[in-house]
């Protein structure tokens, strides 16, 4: 696997599920609590990486931005809440089925999440 590029493959995807329900590509959230992310179909060689500044993955490697096979995301930086708008969270994984193939990289999961609610929580938290 060492020296071969990472391609993009459409044989797996990110699943993210709130509370267990699926939730749709491109959805707009209100918490990232009981959010949490998976590669479809499983694979016992994967790992998910977040894209987004100020969020990282409970747990995470890499200073929070991966975790292997599941996890789920938190506010680092309250610096991350704009004046308006919605924050932008993207997700993506990758995984190896052999030493031969090569790592192969899902396309982004991309869930916005509402501040006003977010902002109360996390300024009360830090």
């Amino acid at each position: 696997m060492m020296g071969k590029e990472v391609e993009f493959s459409s044989d797996r995807t990110i699943v993210a599920k709130l509370n267990g329900e699926t939730l749709i590509n491109g959805s707009v959230i209100n918490s990232l609590e009981a959010v949490e992310f998976e590669i479809d179909p499983k694979s016992s060689q994967s790992v998910l990486e977040v894209r987004t500044n100020g969020v990282e993955f409970i747990g995470g490697k890499c200073n929070g931005r991966r975790v292997l096979k599941k996890g789920s995301l938190v506010i680092t930086s309250s610096g991350i809440f704009q004046n308006s708008g919605l924050i932008e969270i993207k997700v993506f994984g990758a995984w190896a089925t052999s030493m031969t193939t090569g790592v192969k990289k899902t396309a982004d999961f991309t869930l916005y999440l509402s501040q006003e609610r977010e902002r109360r929580k996390d300024t009360a938290e830090l």
